[in-house]
């Protein structure tokens, strides 16, 4: 598979403002980062919701659209404190009532649009509430750092393993979900992303873990991030649609770009608190 030069190119500058954003948002503050994704989360649901309606559905828009902002919101106010869990199912349990209640009302509404409904403002805004809790896990400019290396690492995943696939790519890898994602592809952004991982006890220096720690969390990650790839890819098939939107030209949607984010927030926050929590209760250093 050829490398598309003029592809590439808008894929390049559109992708640089979407990282310039990230940069600035994570590093300048704990507040610029909350701000930022609250405003991916909704958006990326919105298109999720939009997708499915395209499709025939009647889900439940502008409800599911709030709900994707709100719960990364009003668990960004409540980050330090220990119920944070507590409240994003009280949240989003709250609103699926509310759409339950629609669902009593409208005849014409199916269980399937509840379901559609839910799901979107749980795929995009409860999982992003994890790249909130790592952007949390150190003070300070250090914990803005900490966040970046991670979206780093799902970055150049990404990038690489468009790169690696367009030059060297030969083997599929998921033809039926994915026809143009590749073995070397998939490999070339694991390993991209694995090296960056490796870099963070390096960079930032209270990260709580060693290189080899490091190195495994890398490679966990650098996977997550292509089964995030590959669920949105899915998703959008099942929707008979190419791209989640067009708000990003080359990429498609903000969705289509931040289906890797999803997935590794949840897995990287575990990972990057695995180390604090084993060393309180049993004395363990990774």
């Amino acid at each position: 598979m050829a490398l598309n030069v003029r592809d590439f190119a808008k894929r390049s500058a559109v992708g640089a403002i979407y990282t310039l954003v990230f940069i600035i948002a994570t590093l300048v503050s704990w507040y610029t980062t909350l701000i930022v994704i609250t405003i991916t989360a909704a958006l990326c649901c919105y298109e999720f919701l939009r997708m499915a309606q395209a499709d025939g559905h009647r889900p439940y828009v502008i409800i599911g659209t709030v709900a994707a902002g709100a719960i990364p919101l009003i668990c960004g106010f409540i980050i330090q404190q220990t119920h944070i869990l507590a409240v994003a199912m009280f949240v989003a349990f709250i609103v699926g009532c509310i759409m339950l209640i629609r669902f009593f009302i409208d005849d014409n509404d199916t269980i399937v649009d509840v379901a559609l409904s839910i799901f979107g403002y749980l795929y995009c805004g409860l999982t992003l509430v994890g790249f909130l809790m790592i952007r949390s896990e150190l003070p300070g400019f250090q914990g803005g750092l900490l966040a970046l290396m991670v979206l780093i690492s799902i970055w150049l995943n990404d990038a690489a393993a468009y790169v690696g696939g367009s030059l060297y790519g030969r083997h599929l890898f998921s033809p039926k979900i994915s026809p143009k994602k590749t073995w070397e592809g998939v490999i070339t952004g694991v390993v991209c992303c694995t090296i960056i991982w490796a870099l963070i006890p390096l960079v930032v220096p209270d990260c709580g873990f060693g290189y080899v720690y490091a190195i495994i969390c890398g490679v966990i990650c650098g996977i997550v991030g292509i089964m995030g790839d590959l669920t949105e890819s899915h998703i959008k098939r099942s929707f008979h649609t190419k791209d989640s939107g067009n708000l990003m030209p080359g990429h498609g949607g903000l969705l289509d770009r931040s289906d890797s984010l999803i997935f590794v927030s949840v897995v990287g926050y575990v990972l990057l608190s695995l180390p604090f929590i084993l060393q309180e209760l049993f004395g363990v250093v990774l």
